[in-house]
């Protein structure tokens, strides 16, 4: 651990800051999802502005409430599973954390268990997590790393190298999304929420990916 300490804490602070971004943008913008949505799905304009409040909070307590702190905890699991990585032992590994890592995972924790869907997405749930810990572990070896930026760099060269690591990642939340838009009824969450509940969760990945690309193109032309 000590080998790798300088990298993975700027790594984790990098991260921390991608989640705080995140929060902050969908909290910003998820009023008008939400009103947006109840009047798609209710046509019910006199009654859309009151009847979003509590949906709002409900979502959020659901939700935003505790993300940033079980991401964290995401993030804490994630770099554990990288320092034990060997290059031959990650599906010991995906097995060893399996039940921990999901234990954090927001979606996860939503979703109806004996629903037709629930395997699929757990599956992608899970690709993204092996996917993760390969990579940290790539990255926290990068010597002589300053910044995020160096680091980055050191990993994946090219710019091209790095975007298509990043969409790989982001494809398998992609396809976990459109699981649950396609069958919303996975969800377990009342009816009223199931709507602005994806629209919320569409809005956070189109943030997320946006700050994602900005991130790595601003760091390949600096």
């Amino acid at each position: 651990m000590e080998k790798y300490e300088h990298n993975l804490q700027i790594m984790k602070s990098a991260w921390v800051r991608e989640i705080i971004f995140g929060l902050e943008n969908v909290e910003k913008g998820m009023s008008d999802v939400v009103i947006e949505s109840i009047l798609r799905s209710q046509k019910l304009k006199k009654v859309a502005q009151p009847l979003s409040s509590p949906v709002i909070k409900q979502i959020y307590d659901t939700f935003l409430k505790d993300l940033k702190a079980k991401t964290i905890k995401q993030i804490d699991i994630v770099i554990r599973a990288a320092l034990e990585y060997d290059s031959s032992n990650i599906d010991e590994l995906m097995e060893k954390y399996r039940d921990k890592y999901l234990r954090f995972d927001i979606t996860a924790q939503n979703l109806k268990t004996k629903h037709k869907n629930y395997d699929e997405i757990i599956e992608y749930q899970l690709k993204t997590f092996r996917h993760r810990v390969v990579e940290t572990h790539q990255m926290m070896k990068i010597p002589d790393a300053n910044t995020y930026g160096d680091i980055i760099k050191g990993t994946y060269p090219e710019f091209k190298h790095a975007k298509k690591e990043l969409f790989k990642q982001v494809r398998y939340t992609q396809r976990a999304i459109n699981l649950i838009i396609k069958d919303i009824s996975i969800l377990k969450v009342p009816e009223v929420l199931k709507t602005p509940v994806i629209n919320v969760l569409k809005m956070g990945y189109k943030t997320t990916l946006k700050y994602l690309t900005d991130t790595c193109e601003l760091i390949y032309n600096s």
